[in-house]
């Protein structure tokens, strides 16, 4: 009998009529199932008049939605008067699992349990996503329940972690073995748990879905769990050398991400000219970076051009520009190339310094009379000017009596100005200049004679000299007699007069 029959009817007849009353007592009996929970109980006593032979009991069947599997009762006689009792019980199962008679006009009752609904948690990264299974009906046996979780764009086993269930409204949790979990009977409702990954890897938000089903469903019950991602959209950030020396060679400069992505990274990245110029100090850098998914450093190098002219510190910078699935921290480094023997150089490498010293100083001869050309050369042009400290001396010569006041020529010799003081200021680019000193031709006989010249930078230890001599023109000294060339000779005294 179907557990949805409504209500149940019983025949209670004698094999013959009697001519006088026929009584008998009945009443249901429990089996598996219960009177009051699975269906009312009924007694009470037949009467049979004379000639009647057929009595009717009714038993009310309780339509409950747990499933029960298939249960008993019983309907006895007893104490008949007028008559003796040849078949005294019948026994009628009770089945809600859509099995056994059901009267015209009624549907069948199916208590087994099926999957009703899976839920669709959302929750932040990190925090556990919890789907609640609900169950169409309640059972006083456990029941099976198959599980299959799938990846979405979230993986499972790298975004989340093994799955729990709780059957108690998530007071506790034991682990998920296999794919199927038995739910105790009386349970309708319990918690699959997979707890997610806190990881720090910027990424869209990510979902994956649970299906569930017993053995009623046709197919699985799904349910769909979204992860919001909580590391934001990383950010670019560019460090390099703030300082550097000339000779470095190459310059490395880092870009990196804040967290990594789950996608590919790209940004545009260009050098700019400070008072450094690309192709002269410089080797201009362009191009775009990508970060494939997980990576989190980049690596720019910069050519810097070692050349022999002191140009003091100059600056460039390196920029980006245009990222995707990314936003700029920090957009631009400015780095300072230094060709004075500061700035950092790598290991090995010798600094470099353009800062001119003197090289040397000419030792130049001429003859008295003729001006006395020291040339003085520099180490390395310069950018700039450059104070030159000059420091004549007299030797054998004598500065202000051998020698008129200096001069200086910045362009060859082409043209001359007076030295004032003792710093000259070379102009920017000139490497090479003349100091003249005028030579006085006097008419004294003398011999060879020398000066010297002393020349220095900031840069120089010592001054650095030559020596100039001054040939003597007026010979070796001749030397002359005068007188007369004729006299009269007088005679001698006499002796006596």
């Amino acid at each position: 009998m179907d557990e949805a029959a409504g209500t149940i009817s019983y025949t209670v007849s004698l094999t013959n009529a009697s001519a006088s009353p026929v009584t008998v007592n009945y009443a249901t009996a429990d089996g598996t199932a219960t009177a009051g929970a699975d269906y009312t109980a009924s007694t009470g006593t037949l009467t049979f008049a004379p000639g009647e032979t057929s009595k009717t009991i009714t038993v009310p069947i309780t339509n409950d939605a747990t499933y029960e599997g298939a249960e008993t009762y019983s309907v006895g006689l007893s104490a008949p008067i007028g008559a003796t009792i040849a078949t005294g019980s019948v026994t009628t199962t009770i089945h809600d699992d859509g099995t056994g008679f059901v009267p015209p006009g009624v549907t069948p009752d199916d208590d087994r349990p099926a999957v009703a609904s899976v839920s669709s948690p959302t929750v932040t990264e990190g925090a556990p996503l919890d789907f609640t299974v609900s169950l169409t009906h309640p059972s006083t046996t456990p029941t099976a329940v198959t599980l299959s979780p799938a990846s979405g764009t979230a993986t499972l086993g790298t975004d989340t972690d093994p799955a729990q269930v709780s059957f108690d409204g998530g007071a506790s949790f034991v682990p998920v073995v296999g794919s199927t979990v038995t739910v105790p009977a009386g349970v309708t409702d319990f918690i699959v748990r997979f707890p997610t990954v806190d990881d720090a890897i910027s990424e869209p938000n990510e979902t994956m879905t649970l299906g569930a089903a017993t053995a009623q469903n046709a197919s699985p019950v799904s349910g769909t769990g979204t992860i919001n991602d909580n590391d934001g959209a990383p950010q670019l950030s560019i460090s390099g050398p703030a300082d550097v020396n000339e000779a470095a060679g190459t310059i490395s400069y880092t870009v990196s991400l804040t967290n990594a992505s789950a996608s590919p990274v790209t940004v545009n990245y260009a050098t700019a000219d400070g008072t450094a110029t690309a192709g002269a100090d410089y080797t201009a850098s362009t191009g775009t970076l990508t970060f494939a998914p997980g990576e989190t450093s980049k690596t720019i190098t910069v050519p810097i051009t070692n050349d022999a002219t002191y140009e003091g510190a100059e600056t460039y910078s390196v920029g980006l520009s245009a990222p995707t699935g990314a936003t700029i921290a920090t957009g631009s480094v400015t780095t300072t190339i230094h060709d004075d023997g500061t700035g950092f150089v790598p290991p090995g490498v010798t600094p470099d310094d353009d800062r001119p010293a003197v090289a040397s100083v000419s030792s130049p001869t001429v003859t008295e009379g003729a001006p006395l050309d020291f040339t003085v050369s520099l180490t390395h042009p310069s950018t700039t000017p450059t104070a030159v400290t000059l420091s004549p001396a007299s030797g054998t010569a004598t500065l202000g009596t051998d020698t008129d006041p200096a001069q200086v020529s910045f362009d060859g010799g082409a043209s001359f100005v007076p030295v004032v003081g003792s710093t000259v200021t070379v102009p920017a680019g000139v490497t090479d200049f003349i100091v003249r000193f005028p030579t006085v031709d006097d008419a004294i006989s003398e011999p060879n004679e020398t000066m010297t010249l002393g020349a220095a930078t900031a840069q120089n230890a010592s001054p650095v000299s030559g020596t100039g001599t001054i040939n003597d023109n007026d010979g070796a000294p001749q030397l002359s007699i005068s007188g007369p060339a004729d006299v009269t000779k007088r005679p001698a005294p006499s002796a006596t007069r």
